[in-house]
């Protein structure tokens, strides 16, 4: 495998909008028309390219359906490793490369954690084979980043989204891509104002009609941190909007954030009876997809809605009802104590929204904290 033909070939599958899906099945034709069950005796690019389009077919997934995702990243894997007579090749390395990062990310998006980080210590011995196509090379610092975000390791992550900068060089998508990841870190550690100058940045990068669900996802983004900064209504006439794009996309996750949304919405304005309905729906989704963390944050929004109902024997229902699910489920051993502290505070009835809210900021504090990378299975994000 020469190198001019492996960068071709990620260039076609990984770096260009296109069918990855059509591209991946038209190349395991091949070997289908040919009645063969393997590609062991196909020419090693076609092997790579039957890599390369996995992979990119991995990344299509990530979000609808990551199990499969995950799946199809671990079969590049395998056909990678059938091609090690070529590792002496000038490709080889740079096929390996990409393969360990997708399969990485694949790892993150489906919250193993230590497995991840295997797969990046494979990933980071090869990173030099990319130096010629920085465009995968940043696209690869953007998993890196995701997954040390992921990990509460933000400084860390941020070099890496500087690091994807530079290796694109210029504006666009992926710049825009980067720069509201960036944001979205710095909100999440508490620095609102640094939070909203990088939500700028993405936005003067996106170009018109660029990626809809980059857009959706930096106007999310927009709205929320409006109502953090108390400017409600404001944030209000944006969601107004953009409601309708989340179930336009078919993304059932990312619609329920926009429906979460929704609902710290109704708080803002001061309307808790309808951020009631609203999060209570939220947190049993977030309960039916065992995403425990989300759901004990969406339970605590709903208790501070039923506080400011004055529906205080709600409240205590409702913590009674939380605890056993978190206990039972492994969130961290920081967060159900804080959840159980809330719940001895309701018992001596302290159901007021200022008790509740106090709970939030600790659980969100928590939240900042680095995980242990050789945890097995922490929450997804």
């Amino acid at each position: 495998m020469t190198k001019s033909s492996v960068v071709k070939i990620l260039d076609r599958y990984l770096l260009q909008q296109g069918q990855p899906a059509l591209l991946v099945r038209e190349v395991l034709s091949t070997a289908i028309n040919r009645r063969r069950t393997s590609l062991s005796f196909e020419a090693p690019e076609v092997q790579a390219e039957a890599v390369a389009g996995l992979l990119a077919e991995s990344y299509e997934l990530r979000h609808t359906s990551p199990e499969r995702s995950l799946r199809l990243a671990k079969r590049a894997l395998q056909l990678t490793l059938g091609l090690r007579a070529y590792q002496q090749t000038p490709g080889y390395p740079m096929l390996e490369c990409a393969v360990w990062a997708y399969l990485a990310n694949a790892f993150r998006i489906n919250g193993y954690f230590r497995a991840a980080n295997y797969c990046w210590g494979k990933t980071e011995t090869r990173l030099p084979s990319l130096a010629s196509t920085p465009l995968l090379q940043g696209l690869i610092h953007e998993f890196a980043g995701a997954f040390l975000r992921a990990a509460r390791h933000f400084d860390s992550a941020l070099a890496n989204y500087g690091q994807a900068l530079v290796c694109y060089g210029h504006g666009g998508v992926q710049a825009a891509r980067v720069e509201l990841l960036a944001s979205e870190i710095y909100e999440y550690r508490g620095e609102p104002e640094e939070a909203w100058a990088h939500l700028e940045k993405a936005f003067d990068h996106l170009p018109p009609g660029g990626d809809p669900l980059l857009c959706l996802t930096a106007f999310h983004s927009m709205v929320y941190y409006l109502l953090q900064f108390g400017r409600a209504e404001e944030a209000l006439i944006i969601f107004s909007q953009i409601e309708w794009r989340y179930r336009e996309l078919g993304q059932d996750l990312l619609s329920l954030r926009g429906t979460w949304l929704k609902g710290h919405l109704a708080l803002g304005c001061r309307h808790p009876e309808a951020a009631v309905t609203v999060l209570t729906e939220v947190k049993d989704q977030f309960v039916t997809r065992q995403l425990y963390y989300d759901a004990a944050l969406a339970g605590l929004d709903l208790a501070l809605a039923l506080a400011r109902c004055e529906r205080h024997e709600e409240v205590r229902r409702l913590a009674e009802e939380m605890l056993p699910v978190f206990e039972a489920h492994g969130i961290e051993r920081e967060a159900r104590m804080a959840l159980a502290r809330w719940v001895q505070a309701v018992r001596q009835e302290q159901t007021d929204a200022e008790t509740v809210a106090r709970v939030i900021e600790e659980l969100k504090e928590i939240g900042r904290r680095p995980l242990d990378l050789s945890v097995q299975k922490p929450r997804r994000r």
